[in-house]
């Protein structure tokens, strides 16, 4: 990994700057998307609307991890958080 800090005001207005990204974010929304997509997004964008959603509704787990966290509950003698779906 590289990463590097820039001063942006040491290169150019910060105002100016933001403008020029805020046009760019504009133009790629307004993008029309490929066959098959409803949208165009930007990098990230889908990785932070899916950990907001998930940050309200919980992240899902496959049937087997809620039972292996079930059984250990019972072992660890604690209560599981969800209603226990009996088999």
């Amino acid at each position: 990994h590289f990463f590097m800090a820039i001063n942006i005001a040491s290169l150019t207005p910060v105002d100016a700057f933001k403008a020029a990204v805020d046009g760019q974010i504009r133009m790629t929304r307004q993008a029309t998307p490929r066959k098959g997509f409803d949208r165009v997004t930007l990098p990230g964008e889908i990785e932070w609307e899916l950990s907001q959603e998930r940050r309200v509704n919980g992240i899902p787990l496959h049937k087997s991890q809620l039972q292996d966290l079930e059984r250990l509950a019972e072992e660890l003698e604690v209560r599981v958080p969800w209603q226990r779906n009996e088999e």
